[in-house]
């Protein structure tokens, strides 16, 4: 009797061991109903911002932000918040801020169609040696994927003048091909000639951080925007930059007339011109058939030549052509500024003047006119001489 009861206590002891150890695996970890308002979390609301992206490889995203609060209706903070979906790609784990919002990105793999997002939402506690869920919450919500319609035009807006080194703001508006704004984040490729991009805003203030002749911008509401600051050098002879903003094949361009800064330098040559040819001299025979010629160049701080600006000449020594020894002239587009001396029938040094930029610019030089005639004799009696 006491060998056939052997066989009925080792099957008990066997089920009672496989119960024990079903019991103690921690792979599935329980829900556990916790009465404490502030362990339970509620997702009280997700947004998606825009709620339509395009198939454009991360060029186009959108915000999902979920609010997450405990039973008492307080913002939870540092709360994970887990996202995941089934077409696309999101920033799986993020925590919530001090009011209990956690913010991630969604954004295209490539695929078409209509996204669902879900944010789950998960409290652990910790107790009798085992982990379990007090509370979890979660929502979902959709976002489309289109595809990306052609761009139709971009609309430049940038100066049509500048003097050098200044700034000024260049704005491109693109539409697609229904008419739309494109969507943000758009990417606006911006080139020039002879000047620069910045950051920053511009219209004469700094600008910020250099990005060279050539940037990338992304688009806000279909717009984009950066700072073009003029060289302080004019490379091209008809002082015209071109900026440039495009997308692909689709571009717009704008043409800027580049003007120096105020006149810092002024020099002063004489020539004298025969037979067609000038040659630099300081001097000239008074009988000579040569024509005397006298130029100003004014330049800016940068060595650019100043065009369109006022050069007063002035002279002790004959006059100019308006038969006056002082005459006004505007300097030309290679910044210089000419006039004639006509020396008359004397002979002499005459001090040529020139004044600019409100007289605080002064250049002065000399030119002899000399002869070789005599006009006049001077006699002085030392004896008296006896005719006979």
């Amino acid at each position: 009797m006491r060998f056939k009861s052997r066989p009925l206590m080792l099957s008990i002891m066997v089920l009672m061991l496989v119960i024990l150890a079903t019991s103690c695996d921690r792979r599935n970890i329980p829900v556990a109903v916790d009465h404490d308002l502030s362990a339970q979390r509620f997702i009280t609301s997700i947004e998606a911002t825009p709620d339509t992206i395009y198939a454009d490889r991360n060029i186009t995203t959108s915000e999902i932000r979920v609010q997450v609060k405990d039973g008492e209706g307080f913002g939870v903070p540092s709360q994970i918040v887990s996202f995941k979906t089934d077409i696309g790609r999101v920033l799986a784990n993020v925590p919530t801020d001090s009011t209990g919002v956690a913010v991630t990105t969604f954004w295209d793999d490539g695929d078409v169609g209509e996204a669902t997002i879900t944010a789950v939402v998960r409290n652990f506690v910790e107790g009798g040696g085992s982990t379990s869920i007090a509370s979890e919450d979660s929502k979902a919500i959709n976002v489309t994927i289109l595809e990306v319609p052609a761009i139709e035009s971009i609309n430049l807006k940038a100066p049509t003048n500048s003097r050098v080194t200044q700034t000024h703001s260049v704005t491109a508006t693109v539409k697609n091909e229904l008419g739309q704004n494109v969507p943000n984040n758009t990417l606006v490729t911006f080139d020039c000639i002879m000047g620069s991009f910045w950051t920053g805003t511009g219209e004469g203030g700094e600008s910020g951080t250099e990005l060279g002749n050539s940037a990338v911008v992304r688009t806000m509401n279909g717009i984009a925007k950066i700072t073009y600051k003029a060289s302080n050098l004019i490379t091209s002879e008809d002082h015209v930059e071109t900026i440039t903003a495009s997308i692909g094949t689709v571009s717009k361009s704008q043409n800027v007339t580049i003007t120096a800064g105020d006149p810092a330098a002024l020099s002063l040559k004489t020539f004298v011109i025969e037979d067609g040819e000038a040659t630099e001299t300081d001097t000239c025979p008074l009988e000579s058939e040569g024509e005397i010629r006298l130029s100003a160049r004014l330049t800016d701080t940068y060595g650019n030549v100043c065009g369109g600006k006022r050069v007063k000449f002035g002279t002790d020594l004959g006059t100019f052509i308006n038969t006056s020894q002082m005459i006004n002239v505007s300097t030309q587009a290679d910044g210089v500024a000419h006039t004639r001396l006509i020396p008359g029938l004397r002979a002499g040094a005459a001090t040529i003047t020139a004044s600019a930029n409100g007289d605080t610019l002064q250049a002065e030089t000399v030119f002899t006119i000399t002869s070789s005639q005599i006009h006049s004799i001077g006699f002085t009696q030392t004896e008296v001489l006896e005719l006979k």
